[in-house]
């Protein structure tokens, strides 16, 4: 389970990951915010993804994916891109990550990264970052965001490089190196132990089919999960049971 604490607009947020059910604690805070819990508790609205079962062999993992994924991906290796992983601790400046990712949204029109959230999660010890490069040149290619506990991942945030033609890269080749990069994240999380891999919400929104059919070509299973906001302090009592309010509050990412 991954618990971390950030404030938004006055309020003290609690928010829980991968939580087996209600968590007591007696820390201070005015709401909690669970997220992919277990179990369906108090107010929860179910929350879909799909996940890779870890503890198969790599073999099998590989073998589940889409026949046309495991072609890119040997494609890919040829590509001329370093990817690197790693875990990374309080002392790390994310800050040219979060600006590549911020670049990306604006470009396809979406939020920006949540940085004081992702600070959390880094200070906390529960966040992986993979960066791809360009290897004769180092030009950043993509970078994900991975939060995680000892045994379950959640692919949290992912960009890859606009594809306008000043940067001189095949959008193709841009992804593949994003279907190398999420495998390579399941082999390392595989042989750190984690037993499941996430590859994040599943929306079943014909608008974002293209999204969901990426996540699908890696295989796994549907998953039901919950998530809920649960109100602690009075303040966060009334904001739990007014919806425009806490929408002002709070962000369930």
């Amino acid at each position: 389970m991954i618990e971390i604490f950030r404030k938004k607009n006055g309020l003290l947020i609690r928010e829980l990951y991968f939580a087996p059910g209600i968590i007591s604690s007696t820390a201070n805070r005015d709401i909690d915010m669970y997220v992919q819990c277990k179990i369906p508790i108090a107010d929860s609205k179910p929350f879909y993804s799909l996940k890779v079962d870890l503890l198969q062999d790599e073999e099998a993992i590989y073998n589940s994916m889409s026949k046309s994924f495991r072609y890119e991906l040997r494609r890919a290796e040829k590509d001329g891109t370093d990817i690197e992983i790693r875990r990374c601790n309080k002392d790390q400046d994310l800050m040219p990550l979060y600006s590549f990712y911020n670049d990306f949204a604006a470009y396809r029109g979406i939020e920006k990264a949540n940085v004081i959230k992702m600070e959390a999660f880094k200070n906390a010890g529960n966040l992986t970052i993979a960066v791809a490069r360009r290897s004769h040149d180092n030009l950043m290619v993509a970078v994900f965001f991975e939060i995680h506990d000892d045994y379950e991942t959640r692919s949290y945030y992912g960009a890859t490089l606009p594809r306008i033609e000043n940067h001189n890269i095949d959008k193709q080749v841009i992804g593949r190196t994003s279907k190398l990069m999420q495998w390579k994240l399941i082999c390392q999380f595989k042989n750190d132990g984690a037993h499941t891999y996430d590859l994040g919400g599943i929306s079943r929104d014909t608008k974002l089919k293209g999204v969901d059919s990426f996540k699908y070509g890696f295989g796994g299973v549907d998953s039901e999960e919950y998530n809920a906001i649960i109100g602690v302090s009075s303040l966060g009592k009334l904001a739990s049971k007014t919806s425009n309010l806490l929408g002002y509050f709070t962000n369930v990412a």
